[in-house]
């Protein structure tokens, strides 16, 4: 019995992990060129970091689950609206700190 509530809660933990990365993904979906700086956060909240070059801001969100890779986004503004995003996967590595967790 012990083990079968091990795996069931194994198996709920992994699920909630994809749900979540499925979350995330929908909210970069919501992102379209010309928003809001102020739209962004709404959708997102703050960001993880920010940075300032030539008059453009980025802004960087990154997320990681325990047992999966850490998803970083990237929206770059310019007067303060949406002119750009990215979004990569920096592969999960056991024995690698992460430094990358939201």
């Amino acid at each position: 019995m012990k083990k079968l509530s091990i795996l069931f809660f194994s198996f709920l933990f992994l699920l909630s992990s994809c749900a979540t990365m499925k979350s995330l993904d929908d909210k970069m979906m919501k992102i379209t060129e010309g928003m809001s700086q102020k739209e962004v956060k709404e959708i997102f909240g703050a960001p993880n970091f920010r940075r300032f070059d030539n008059g453009r801001e980025e802004w960087e969100y990154s997320y990681t689950t325990v047992i999966t890779d850490t998803k970083i986004f990237l929206i770059r503004f310019e007067s303060g609206r949406v002119v750009g995003m990215d979004t990569f996967v920096v592969p999960y590595e056991p024995n690698r700190e992460n430094t990358f967790v939201r």
